[in-house]
């Protein structure tokens, strides 16, 4: 396990993930044994501009600052995504799957392929439509390949995930007139 794992996992574990407004707050939610860190956000945009700026793989790239390299390294219903991020002592990297669902206006799940630093990654993203336009749903659950306490982590992903949902909630945000 490299030293800087745990730092490194506070800037980097919702890297490809997306953002919660200003007002709104990231929570636990327990799912049998297992608990995942939930937020929601509402959007003022229909799900189709939500669909459509989250398939632009840039955007996607760009919505942490701490992401350092993305490379998507095949695509179709599953993309393979490569992604390197910013750690306090150095930088990691690991890959995952992404596959869009059906059943809602838009979502997908990820799931952990390779890394030596994480042993779980799983994230699941949803788009669905409301009267005044979107409600944009994350849940995710990281896991250490250390022994790092998971309510410490919990609170890193939880800060990290605040980040980059607000880049989405800005990014969609109606122009001001």
């Amino acid at each position: 396990m490299r030293p800087y794992t745990l730092p490194l996992l506070f800037l980097l574990v919702a890297v490809p993930c997306l953002a919660i407004a200003a007002d709104a707050d990231a929570k636990d939610e327990e799912q049998g044994d297992t608990t995942y860190v939930t937020a929601s956000v509402a959007l003022k945009v229909k799900p189709h501009k939500v669909r459509a700026k989250l398939r632009e793989f840039e955007f996607r790239r760009t919505m942490s600052p701490d992401v350092l390299e993305m490379k998507k390294l095949a695509a179709g219903s599953c993309e393979r995504i490569y992604v390197k991020a910013k750690g306090l002592v150095g930088p990691i990297d690991y890959i995952t799957s992404r596959c869009e669902l059906t059943g809602y206006a838009y979502a997908w799940r990820e799931t952990l392929i390779e890394s030596d630093d994480l042993e779980e990654y799983e994230s699941f993203w949803s788009v669905e439509e409301t009267t005044e336009g979107s409600t944009l749903t994350a849940r995710i659950r990281i896991k250490l390949r250390t022994s790092v306490p998971q309510r410490l982590l919990d609170m890193g992903l939880k800060r990290s995930l605040r980040r980059s949902l607000r880049r989405v909630a800005k990014e969609l945000a109606p122009p001001k007139k």
